[in-house]
């Protein structure tokens, strides 16, 4: 069986090369919180890459403010959506962070783990970069 990929369903994966670009500064000018912009959007549907990505950004404070418990969650659900060796960076980013935590913000950090759930947008919704 070939599987093939909708507009609909290819549309994170877009959203979160947006957010590339944009951390990157391919095509554009560095921005890296436009790229969590893009990146968030694209987590928030589910696209693995996209939340480890986001991750790095929290961890980091790039474009953000530097957030381990953000961190930790982001490393953690991209873990569960990747496979072999990326899915062992992530846990092992998940890991380095959660040296890191307190035990309240581990407690937190799980709950918004354990509660999350990817967030399809509305058909026909567009992805509009900024000019």
């Amino acid at each position: 069986e070939i599987y093939t990929l909708s507009l609909h369903d290819a549309l994170p994966i877009s959203i979160h090369q947006l957010g590339l670009r944009y951390a990157n500064g391919d095509g554009v000018t560095k921005d890296y919180a436009e790229a969590v912009k893009w990146y968030r959007r694209a987590a928030e549907q589910g696209v693995a890459f996209a939340q480890f990505n986001l991750g790095v950004r929290y961890a980091n404070g790039q474009g953000v403010e530097r957030d381990p418990v953000q961190a930790y969650r982001w490393f953690a659900v991209a873990a569960q959506g990747l496979l072999g060796r990326e899915a062992e960076t992530a846990r092992q980013a998940r890991d380095s962070v959660k040296a890191l935590l307190t035990p309240e913000q581990l407690a937190r950090g799980e709950a918004l783990v354990k509660s999350w759930r990817p967030t399809p947008e509305a058909p026909g919704a567009v992805a509009t970069p900024r000019r």
